[in-house]
């Protein structure tokens, strides 16, 4: 098995809070490609932004245990995970600048 990262992302807002996360390629033993999109939101960013994440994104309830641990998305299909990779980061991009906007 070999894992490849093709994109990757850190949020900072001006308190100190990170977000970071990933797009990794992964040739799996079966000889499936899969696409794995995680990522680490160590702050708070509240219920609006997982609403949104999971409106826009699409999640259903077998993705994810608890909202504490809503954490990583995994496909087969490259374009998808893309998608997912894009989708969440203008989400969390917009997130940070309202926070900050609002920390004045």
């Amino acid at each position: 098995m070999s894992v490849r990262t093709e994109r990757a992302f850190l949020f900072i807002s001006r308190s100190g809070n990170e977000t970071s996360g990933s797009l990794k390629e992964e040739y799996c033993d079966d000889g499936e490609i899969r696409y794995f999109v995680e990522w680490d939101i160590t702050n708070k960013l509240g219920w609006r932004a997982i609403k949104k994440l999971k409106d826009t994104l699409d999640i259903g309830r077998d993705m994810y245990d608890t909202i504490d641990t809503f954490e990583g998305f995994c496909s087969s299909d490259r374009e998808e995970a893309n998608k997912f990779y894009n989708d969440l980061n203008k989400i969390l991009e917009e997130q940070y600048d309202y926070w900050d906007s609002h920390s004045n």
